[in-house]
This record gives structure tokens, C-alpha cells and sequence, in this order.
């Protein structure tokens, strides 16, 4: 019996590892060798997180197309460090550099999917509207800001590869018929011409210069119109005289109604005047803004020699005493001449100023000698004995005699810049004198 069993168990055996053979056989064909396995390396290639960690990446780039698959693992390994920030924080970012390059929001929309989508959900991105003949492109940018409001510039505008365009009244009416039905929603408004063409003036303020409520620029707050050759001595009177949060106004060139509901809270003037007057006529039209304006607390003025046709108003009387601007703390005159305009030294003469802390006076044509008239000057301004802080001297308006003088009045000068001296000529007992960074000195009391 028991060798019975021993028979039929050995013939089992053998007719199952006869039949292992035969599998093995078909999986691995006689003639390819089937490979050995190392114990050891399975056990490790097993245990190891790395080489799993390969293998899964290896397996995921299978399904990548062959010619993309470098370029994906790339992009997964090296992640940059600025996908990292928060999405406000990009915005906030885009927001700071667009404000050098106008063109920068649409740079960043091209970038990525993630960029574009940050760029189109930042409203405040697209409200700079420079004119140029993309119109099209930029109303699409007007849609893109939304609710926000928009900063319009008509500026010179120039393509590298092409000459300067030349801007002319029907350019310029194209222009602004974009931007019409937008004044309301305008916080800055920018004009400036380089080119002379007639009419200049009128086609770019025709839509400011309706008598409807649809221009009244109830969110303005800033406004620059320059043209330094315009010949047009008309006034204009810009948007219906409804203005109520403007503060800061810079013109040059253009004649303006000047209206108490447009200028009456503006803050910062700066004013060149080019009207077509002179002498009298000049003074009166300036003191009329200033007793319109006498809320200002930075003024820059500027009377530059006429070299157009002038054109004389009849005479007004000057207002009676002297005109206070009890909030202006920083005074810049500048003159662009050989001498100093006597429009300027009689205006100061009409004018108190309690609150001055600083005065800047400028020579844009760096006179290597002192005005003729700057004695005259002294002589009539104003100036308080203990608020003004500041004093700068620029070439033609430096004296060596004047300006030790002028600091030993003021009792509460703390620092003086002075262009065109030397040091001994600024010498000054109390103040210690020090090379300037542009060329000239800077004295400093107790220093």
C-alpha cells in the first residue's frame, strides 16, 4: 500500500512540472534565454522611493507624444518661484510697472493661461488709454476696465520702426470721438501736441466743450493740456463748468475760462503762460486765477518771451491790496529768458503767501550772470520771516550779496541749493557748505 501511494504521488509530481515546462516554454521560447532575476535588486528597486517615484514619471510620459515629453518633465520639475505668489500680488505687481509702459498689460496677458487670466480679472490693469491709430484695441481695453476710472492721454506718439506721426485737427477729432462717451468716468485727462496744425485746440476739445450734462466730469482730478505753439487765442470753457473733485492742473498754451466751479479746489497749478498778452493785461488775467484758485498749495509759474502776435485786452484794474494764499507751501518760478519777465516780478508784488516753506527759483537757460531785475525782484516778493524752510538759487538767480543777505533775514532757513557759485561765494556764518550732486553746493544750518 504505502508504495502504491509513493507510484501515483512521484507520477503527479512529474506531470505537473511537465506541464509547468510546457508554459514556460511558450512564454519564454527556447531560443531567447529566459532572464535571471537578482533577488537582491528586486528587493531594492522595491524598497526604494526614489527609482518608484521614476518609474511612475517614466510611465505617466509614455502617454506624452515623444517630441513634447522633454518639454513637459521640464516644465513639472522646475516650477518657478513666482507661480507661487498670490494672484493679488501679481495684480499688484502688473499694476506698478503698467504705469511706465502702456503696453505692459498686454505683454502679460501673452505670457501664460495663469498670467492672462490674472491680467483679465485686474480691471484697474487696462485704464491707462493712450490714442493711437489702434483704435480698436483700445476699446477693447475701455471694455476690459469695466466700472473703473480711465486715464485718457493724447500724447506725441511715434512707432520705433516709423517716423513721428503727425497729429492734425481731423487725427486728433477721430481720436477723441473714442473716448466722448467716457468723460465722466475719466480720472486724468492728458493732451499735448509737439507739431504745429491749425485748430489743434478745437478738435480736441470740442467734446469737452459741450453744454450738455454728458460732459461733466464729475470724477476728474487731474488735467494737463500743453501745445507750445498753438496760435489760437480763443477760450475755452471745458465741461460745462462742473469739475468738483479736480486738484491738479497743469496748462501751457491754451486760454481757459477760469471758473470758480471748475478751479476753486485745485491744489496744484502749473502754469505757463503763452495767452497772446503781456504787461498789465497778463498780471490781471494771472491774479484773476489765483484769487479763483487760493486754495493752492504748490504754484509754478513761468512767463517765457512772446514770440507771437500779442494780443491787447483793455485794461483792468488790479484788485485793491494784495491777494493772501494762506495754504501755498511750495513756490517754483521759473524763467526761460535773459532776464526776469517784469510780469512775474509785478504779480509777486500783488501777492502774500503766510505758509510758504519752500522757493525754488530756476533758470532754464543757466545765465552765467545775475538777472538785471533780480533786486527789483527782492524787492517787491513777500516772504515769510519763519515758515520758509527751503530756498534754491539756479544760475542767473544767484548774488552772492543778495542771497547772504535774503538768509540772514530768514530766521527759520534751514538749508540753502545753489547752482552756478562757488563755495566761498555761499559762505555763510552758521551754515556748513557742501559739494551738491548736480553741480553746485548745499549749505545746511548746524550741520
Amino acid at each position: 500500500m504505502p508504495s502504491t501511494l509513493k507510484r501515483s504521488r512521484r507520477r503527479e509530481l512529474t506531470l505537473t512540472r511537465s506541464f509547468t515546462n510546457a508554459i514556460q516554454s511558450k512564454i519564454h521560447p527556447p531560443d531567447r534565454p529566459r532572464p535571471a532575476v537578482d533577488i537582491r535588486a528586486r528587493d531594492v528597486f522595491l524598497t526604494d522611493r526614489t527609482n518608484t517615484q521614476a518609474s511612475r514619471q517614466s510611465s505617466q510620459a509614455q502617454l506624452v507624444p515623444r517630441n513634447d515629453r522633454k518639454f513637459s518633465l521640464s516644465i513639472k520639475r522646475q516650477r518657478h518661484p513666482i507661480h507661487a505668489l498670490p494672484r493679488e500680488l501679481l495684480g499688484y505687481i502688473f499694476l506698478i510697472e503698467s504705469h511706465g509702459d502702456f503696453m505692459l498689460p498686454v505683454t502679460m496677458s501673452h505670457v501664460c493661461r495663469s498670467w492672462r487670466i490674472i491680467a483679465l480679472h485686474t480691471p484697474s490693469l487696462w485704464r491707462r488709454v493712450t490714442l493711437t491709430p489702434r483704435l480698436d484695441m483700445w476699446a477693447e481695453r475701455i471694455a476690459r476696465a469695466k466700472s473703473c476710472l480711465l486715464d485718457i492721454e493724447l500724447l506725441p506718439w511715434s512707432h520705433p520702426l516709423s517716423r513721428p506721426l503727425f497729429l492734425d485737427v481731423n487725427t486728433v477729432q477721430w481720436y477723441m470721438h473714442l473716448v466722448a462717451p467716457h468723460i465722466g468716468r475719466c480720472r486724468s485727462l492728458r493732451i499735448s501736441f509737439s507739431n504745429y496744425a491749425p485748430y489743434l485746440w478745437n478738435g480736441a476739445l470740442s467734446v469737452c466743450c459741450r453744454s450738455d450734462s454728458s460732459v461733466y466730469a464729475t470724477n476728474l482730478e487731474e488735467l494737463v493740456l500743453n501745445y507750445e505753439a498753438n496760435d489760437d487765442a480763443k477760450e475755452f470753457t471745458l465741461f460745462s463748468g462742473v469739475a468738483p473733485r479736480l486738484r491738479r492742473v497743469s496748462l501751457d498754451g491754451i486760454r481757459l475760462t477760469w471758473l470758480s466751479s471748475l478751479f476753486r479746489n485745485i491744489t496744484y497749478l502749473d502754469y505757463t503762460h503763452r495767452g497772446f498778452t503781456k504787461g498789465h493785461a497778463a498780471v490781471y488775467e494771472v491774479l484773476h486765477m489765483l484769487q479763483v484758485s487760493n486754495r493752492l498749495q504748490d504754484l509754478r509759474i513761468c512767463f517765457p518771451s512772446q514770440k507771437k502776435e500779442i494780443l491787447y485786452l483793455p485794461k483792468h484794474p488790479l484788485p485793491e491790496g494784495v491777494i493772501c494764499m494762506p495754504d501755498l507751501m511750495h513756490l517754483h518760478l521759473r524763467v526761460d529768458g535773459a532776464d526776469i519777465p517784469s510780469e512775474m516780478c509785478s504779480l509777486l508784488n500783488q501777492l502774500t503767501f503766510p505758509s510758504l516753506s519752500s522757493l525754488n527759483l530756476i533758470d532754464l537757460r543757466r545765465s552765467p550772470k545775475p538777472f538785471a531785475r533780480l533786486s527789483y525782484f527782492f524787492q517787491g516778493i513777500r516772504l515769510p520771516y519763519l515758515s520758509l524752510k527751503s530756498l534754491r538759487l539756479e544760475n542767473g538767480w544767484f548774488n552772492a550779496r543778495m542771497t547772504r543777505s535774503l538768509i540772514h533775514a530768514m530766521y527759520g532757513l534751514q538749508q540753502v541749493e545753489v547752482q552756478g557759485a562757488s563755495a566761498s561765494e555761499l559762505f555763510v556764518p552758521g551754515f556748513t557748505v557742501r559739494r551738491w550732486d548736480q553741480g553746485g553746493f548745499f549749505a545746511e544750518r548746524g550741520a
